[in-house]
């Protein structure tokens, strides 16, 4: 499976989990703080995931033979963008569901929350480029 394959499979899931939190009332029992860390825990192992990926294709390429490393920089430095885009995509998830879970506890003011939407679309537009 294409590491993309396996990032693109994890956003979903992080996707899905922040629509169902959205439909459903936050629990009585649990605190705010249990709340709003579950989406930036998906997020952390998400990423630990992905630096593995990246340190497993790193020692791969570095067993290559010597004429082939111009090769392996292009490679690296394209997958490196590539896993920016998807972080930054996950990073905006979360950010949009901190948003509205703030908003629902009445925490924060719909002013905050309204420019922490606005700043998470604008990094997605850039993500997205």
């Amino acid at each position: 499976m294409m590491v993309t394959q396996i990032v693109q499979q994890k956003v979903e899931m992080l996707a899905i989990k922040t629509q169902a939190d959205q439909k459903e009332a936050i629990h009585p029992k649990k605190t705010i703080q249990e709340e709003m860390t579950r989406p930036i825990t998906i997020l952390i192992e998400v990423v630990e995931e992905m630096m593995g990926m990246i340190n497993r294709i790193e020692t791969t390429r570095e067993s290559h033979k010597i004429r082939m490393k111009r090769k392996r920089k292009r490679k690296k430095k394209m997958l490196t963008r590539h896993l920016q885009c998807h972080v930054c995509h996950l990073l905006c998830l979360v950010m949009r569901n901190m948003a509205t879970r703030l908003t629902s506890c009445l925490i924060m003011s719909p002013s905050l929350a309204v420019s922490l939407e606005w700043i998470s679309s604008t990094a997605h537009l850039h993500s997205s480029k």
